[in-house]
């Protein structure tokens, strides 16, 4: 597979964003591999955070994946940024959300990035996070699908979500909400939403981790 940098016109377009948009980062090579580094600048806070990221060989179709290297945050699961400064930037489900496809480092930045940041001087000040957030792990998905299908109960969210797997799911059987609708008339245009949102292996991977919570 070829470097996603080896695309050149859009390597070059890349740069001119970050010259444009975020001119205190830079891309230096390294491992055979482009990264950017340098400070991060927020505007709403008149302040930067020391920055890295990094990106996999198929990049725009996967996330880069952002550094705190400054030592500005505590490396803990509840700030969103592991051990070695990885940041956790959202939850995998809203991945192509945040960066649907022909997105760019400008998209990543301002959409993901920035709010991050922003979001973790708030805390700073205030104990809180601006908008509220999901928890870390399962539980965090769990909010998440809890809020996106409007549903308490895990096995019910279970069953919606093994029928977005499905290639040409039933939608005249009964939801599974319990509301004597059928799916057609009630969780359709969710779980359609949803099938476009997450990968598929994403799903089945929420599936099989909702069974070992339920056990």
């Amino acid at each position: 597979m070829d470097k996603w940098y080896s695309n050149l016109s859009f390597f070059e377009k890349e740069k001119e964003f970050i010259s444009k948009y975020y001119p205190t980062l830079k891309y230096i090579k390294e491992n055979k591999n482009f990264k950017l580094i340098g400070e991060l600048y927020i505007k709403e806070i008149d302040d930067s955070y020391s920055i890295e990221i990094n990106f996999l060989d198929d990049y725009p179709n996967s996330l880069p994946i952002v550094k705190e290297i400054g030592n500005d945050i505590p490396k803990e699961l509840d700030r969103h940024i592991s051990y070695d400064g990885t940041c956790c930037l959202c939850v995998p489900q809203l991945e192509k959300y945040y960066f649907p496809k022909g997105s760019n480092i400008k998209d990543f930045l301002d959409k993901l990035v920035v709010p991050f940041f922003a979001n973790q001087a708030y805390f700073e000040l205030t104990g809180q996070w601006i908008n509220g957030e999901y928890s870390h792990g399962y539980l965090g998905i769990y909010e998440f699908y809890r809020e996106f299908f409007a549903i308490e109960n895990i096995n019910k969210i279970l069953q919606l979500l093994q029928i977005s797997i499905k290639t040409i799911p039933n939608f005249n059987k009964k939801c599974p909400c319990k509301c004597g609708k059928s799916i057609r008339k009630c969780h359709m245009k969710k779980i359609l939403e949803l099938k476009k949102l997450v990968k598929i292996n994403q799903l089945k991977n929420d599936i099989y981790e909702f069974k070992i919570i339920i056990k």
